[in-house]
């Protein structure tokens, strides 16, 4: 499994399982839908360091980030991209429309990393031909990796017994109040990246306010979420934490000056305890 043994972590880079690489750390977009928002957040990160945007078409920011990479004369072999077929999208047809709507709203003729956003479809066929159409992106060159976001190991399952291509790729909420080790094991077995996305727990006091968070940070010297960007990276899961603030922006990815010790991380890991702040798929049965 990757892990943050090259530095700076700001730089790091993970290999997939078909060999492309992706920053350790991302810039997440949810929520960022504000041209002028979505403006201020892509020109900080670039000069801040990011070299990887988290969207997705449910975000409705695809063609904002297009324009802002375009305007800012980004070049695009520098910045790995994002995206992911959303619930309502469902279907083989609708999936391939979304892509080549994608392409089309970030200004490019690839997309990094294109990922199906939930495991949710009215059939199991359903959800296949979406898994083939992004296949079918990888074959045209379209896409470089594909992958899943809130796929629980019967979900995955359901996908590697009928693949052509592997996802690369399982995105999901993870923080030391919620860490699913059940999903984690079933993905580092499959060589599968794990990404973790909430992992400041959305600013929930009763993870960032937590005694043992705030004393790792009082003794480095850093923020509560600095720390948490530490300790999902020296796992070796890829962060994508969300901000349009440009001190956030780039405070979160200001972590190269220290290193938590495996007791740290241990005693971070502890705080489990089964608690979500986003949506749960335990209902979806296939």
């Amino acid at each position: 499994m990757n892990t943050a043994s090259k530095y700076p972590i700001s730089k790091l880079l993970f290999t997939l399982n078909n060999g492309h690489k992706i920053p350790a750390i991302g810039l997440g977009t949810y929520q960022i839908k504000l041209n002028e928002d979505v403006d201020t957040a892509i020109s900080n990160a670039y000069k801040a360091g990011y070299r990887h945007i988290d969207s997705a078409v449910g975000y409705r920011n695809e063609k904002s980030i297009g324009e802002a990479l375009n305007k800012y004369n980004i070049p695009r072999e520098e910045m790995f991209i994002t995206s992911k077929i959303p619930s309502d999208k469902m279907k083989y047809e609708m999936a391939k429309k979304c892509i080549q709507n994608s392409l089309q709203h970030f200004q490019t003729d690839y997309i990094d990393l294109y990922l199906v956003h939930w495991p949710g479809a009215k059939s199991l066929e359903d959800r296949l031909g979406v898994w083939r159409a992004l296949e079918e992106g990888v074959e045209a060159g379209v896409i470089r990796s594909i992958g899943v976001s809130n796929f629980l190991p019967i979900h995955l399952a359901t996908i590697l017994d009928n693949c052509k291509i592997k996802p690369a790729v399982n995105q999901f909420e993870l923080h030391p109040l919620f860490i699913d080790w059940e999903t984690i094991e079933m993905c580092t077995k499959q060589n599968i990246q794990i990404e973790a996305y909430s992992t400041f727990a959305r600013m929930d006091p009763k993870l960032i306010e937590n005694d043992v968070l705030t004393s790792i940070s009082q003794k480095y010297g850093k923020k509560s979420t600095q720390v948490l960007v530490r300790w999902a990276v020296q796992h070796g899961w890829v962060i994508l934490p969300k901000s349009s603030n440009v001190e956030r922006i780039y405070d979160n990815i200001d972590v190269d000056d220290f290193t938590l010790t495996e007791e740290e991380i241990k005693n971070l890991d502890l705080l489990n305890c089964n608690y979500k702040v986003a949506w749960n798929p335990i209902k979806i049965d296939f």
